[in-house]
């Protein structure tokens, strides 16, 4: 638990999600999550382009991260 706490809080923080040597933290809704970095396969940014009548309206960023176990995490 030690071990867990010093790489948190030694962790490079990107916007809302923290990148360790050993995991990856993040929150989903309410809850704390922990990711092994070695169970992450592929991690990549999507932009979504919001448009109305072919309008630009806005833009959303998305980091998409895929497992080992065929989960993809996707969140904002």
């Amino acid at each position: 638990m030690e071990r867990l706490e010093s790489d948190y809080l030694s962790a490079m923080q990107i916007e809302s999600v923290r990148v360790g040597k050993t995991c990856f933290y993040y929150f989903k809704a309410s809850k704390a999550k922990i990711l092994s970095n070695q169970d992450i396969i592929w991690a990549y940014l999507e932009n979504v382009t919001q448009r109305t009548y072919g309008i630009k309206t806005g833009d959303r960023k998305f980091i998409l991260i895929y497992t080992k176990d065929k989960k993809c995490i996707r969140f904002q």
